[in-house]
């Protein structure tokens, strides 16, 4: 008699106990997380490098989903007494402010205002333009300010403007110790425009000065010769007060020559026509140099 399997289970496979891979996992995240947390500030070094490929991509990535309508945040000045010269960027000092920067090539521009009025001439004030870290150049602070606005550009002495990178600038009250040492000079010629104005010193000691300004544009005939009466004025003036001086014209144009040997009372032998690019008698070579570079004047 055969016997009855239809009761007794079928076995169709072997089910084998395996190890769960849950803690496995869990401890991989957390690794992952612990080392993220650690690396941040490196990646971030990272990414805000300019100097590598892979940083550029990112932040220009990041760029595309940025809002157009969404401000996007200007960045950090390396300390916080120093300001990104941008058009929107403001640079203030004692009363004195400085907005709308414009860099381009090797000129520098920007509106100036004062809450009082200051004569800038009388004082040594630079604004100082930095790279990330390092000072770059000085532009002296020229002219008499106060609430008007009154737009400066001038020449960059030493630097040309990278138009990729952020520099960054505040202003500073000097003292002739802090100029760079200059010596063993007897002449120094510096230009600027159509103006030369040549220094003689004694033992790095100023003691004479010669201006010379010559105008050769006389596409605006109107404006040519009322520039004329005005130099030819200006030496009568500076005759009357024992200087020598000539405005002549030539067969381009005018030629304004002056001879100005200083001495102690020179500011108030010449009153309003006191030039403050002559110094003083014994202003020493250093201040003479500096001043008139950071002015933007070319000086050999």
């Amino acid at each position: 008699m055969k016997s009855d399997n239809r009761n007794e289970p079928i076995t169709l496979g072997i089910l084998k106990k395996e190890k769960s891979s849950k803690p496995a996992f869990v401890l991989i995240c957390f690794m992952l997380l612990l080392g993220t947390c650690f690396g941040l500030p490196y990646i971030k070094d990272y990414i805000n490098n300019n100097n590598n490929s892979f940083s550029i991509w990112v932040r220009g990535l990041l760029n595309n989903f940025t809002s157009d309508n969404e401000p996007v945040p200007s960045p950090a000045a390396p300390s916080d007494d120093k300001n990104v010269l941008s058009k929107s960027s403001t640079i203030s000092y004692q009363g004195i402010k400085l907005t709308n920067f414009n860099l381009e090539g090797t000129k520098i521009s920007f509106d100036m205002s004062s809450n009082t009025d200051f004569n800038l001439d009388e004082h040594k004030l630079f604004l100082e333009i930095y790279g990330t870290k390092d000072l770059l150049t000085r532009v002296k602070l020229t002219g008499k300010v106060n609430k008007d606005v009154r737009s400066v550009t001038n020449n960059l002495y030493k630097l040309t403007v990278n138009s990729g990178e952020l520099y960054y600038g505040k202003i500073v009250n000097l003292s002739l110790d802090d100029y760079p040492i200059v010596s063993s000079i007897s002449s120094l010629m510096c230009t600027l425009n159509n103006r030369t104005i040549t220094y003689n010193f004694e033992e790095d000691i100023l003691k004479s000065v010669h201006d010379n300004v010559t105008n050769n544009d006389t596409s605006d005939i109107d404006t040519y010769m009322a520039l004329l009466g005005k130099y030819q004025e200006l030496s009568n003036r500076l005759v009357s007060n024992g200087l020598v001086s000539t405005t002549e014209e030539t067969d381009s144009g005018f030629a304004f020559n002056a001879d100005v040997p200083l001495s102690e009372n020179i500011r108030e032998t010449l009153g309003e026509d006191y030039d403050y690019n002559y110094f003083y008698m014994n202003a020493p070579l250093k201040e003479v140099s500096y001043d008139m570079l950071t002015k933007g004047f070319d000086c050999k």
